[in-house]
């Protein structure tokens, strides 16, 4: 029997959907744009088609969780803008560098670290409620005005986008808009795919949909 007999799955990927699905959350996203979450391999489906039909559609602005998934991306996208969610670690600065990839600094050690390299371009993530990666709110306040040079980007991470009631919501949205009037000469983002989905862009001149490009409701 060969390889493909023996399979107990198949999995086809359509990339007319796919683009569909872009296309329909960047709409949703007006005026704003939409970016493309591309971690863990596109979400498993490979960077190598879903990468170049996303460009072809208009998409500039990608989100990979890694480096090296930024490397890979970067080889698909020389002009595209590549932001890395879980920031910078010591020994990362190299490849970061290298291949224009912008870490999303969440922590005071990701900033000293990214101090070294004299103002490429990064990202800050804000923790509006989530609690999981990024800089406290009021450490984003008070940091603007003594900000590292080179910041192209603040974000944040809706914790429960998938209920639009949840009180948590309106309380993010609140704290976020804090942050991002202050850095308002600074793109900023918000909405996930949940949120795109039931809400939009929240104001914001991007949004981040991942899931949701390959199929799922939220």
């Amino acid at each position: 029997m060969t390889e493909h007999e023996l399979a107990g799955a198949r999995l086809t990927i359509n990339l007319g959907a796919l683009v569909a699905n872009w296309r329909d959350l960047n709409s949703r996203s007006a005026p704003g744009r939409a970016g493309a979450v591309v971690k863990a391999n596109a979400y498993g489906l490979g960077v190598d088609p879903i990468v170049p039909a996303l460009l072809k559609a208009g998409c500039d602005t990608f989100f990979v969780a890694l480096p090296q998934e930024g490397v890979a991306v970067r080889a698909l996208a020389p002009e595209a803008t590549i932001y890395v969610l879980n920031g910078v670690l010591d020994g990362q600065i190299a490849t970061l560098t290298a291949h224009h990839l912008r870490p999303l600094l969440a922590s005071a050690d990701h900033l000293h670290l990214w101090a070294q390299t004299d103002g490429a371009p990064y990202g800050l993530q804000v923790d509006s409620g989530m609690n999981r990666l990024g800089l406290r709110v009021d450490e984003a306040l008070a940091m603007r005005d003594t900000l590292l040079p080179g910041c192209t980007h603040v974000m944040s991470h809706f914790a429960c986008a998938d209920e639009p009631d949840h009180p948590l919501n309106g309380q993010q949205i609140e704290s976020f808009q804090a942050v991002s009037a202050v850095y308002s000469d600074i793109e900023s983002s918000l909405s996930n795919s949940a949120a795109i989905i039931s809400s939009g862009a929240h104001g914001h001149p991007l949004t981040r949909p991942g899931i949701a490009l390959y199929g799922g409701a939220a």
